[in-house]
C-alpha cells in the first residue's frame, strides 16, 4: 500500500513542476458608480396643482465608462520556437455579480 501511495505521489510532483511551468495571468476590471440626483422642480398655479416637487435618489450603475471583465491569459513554450497561448475573458455586471452571457463563462473573448 504505502509504496502505490509513494508512486503516485511522484507522479503528482512530475507533472506539479510542468503545470507551473506555464505563465498564466489572472487580470479584469471593475466598473461601478453611484449617481446622485436631485429634482427640486416648482409647478406653476394653474388652479387644478400648484407646489414643489422634490425629490432625491441615489442609483448604482454598472460599466458607466467601460464594462467590468475578468480574465486568464497564459503562454506555454515548448521549445524549437513552439508556443501555444490562450485568453479566456469574460464581462459581468459589477452591481449584482452577473456574468454576461447565462450560457458560457467566457463570453467576451476567447483565443
Amino acid at each position: 500500500m504505502f509504496k502505490k501511495t509513494l508512486a503516485a505521489a511522484a507522479i503528482l510532483a512530475a507533472f506539479a513542476g510542468s503545470a507551473l511551468a506555464a505563465d498564466i495571468q489572472l487580470y479584469g476590471r471593475f466598473s461601478i458608480g453611484l449617481n446622485y440626483t436631485n429634482s427640486d422642480v416648482d409647478i406653476p398655479d394653474d388652479g387644478l396643482v400648484s407646489g414643489d416637487a422634490k425629490s432625491h435618489s441615489f442609483t448604482m450603475n454598472s460599466g458607466d465608462y467601460t464594462g467590468s471583465r475578468f480574465g486568464l491569459r497564459g503562454a506555454e513554450e515548448f521549445g524549437n520556437g513552439w508556443k501555444v497561448g490562450f485568453v479566456l475573458e469574460n464581462g459581468f455586471s459589477g452591481d449584482s455579480g452577473e456574468l454576461g452571457d447565462g450560457d458560457r463563462i467566457f463570453d467576451r473573448e476567447v483565443g
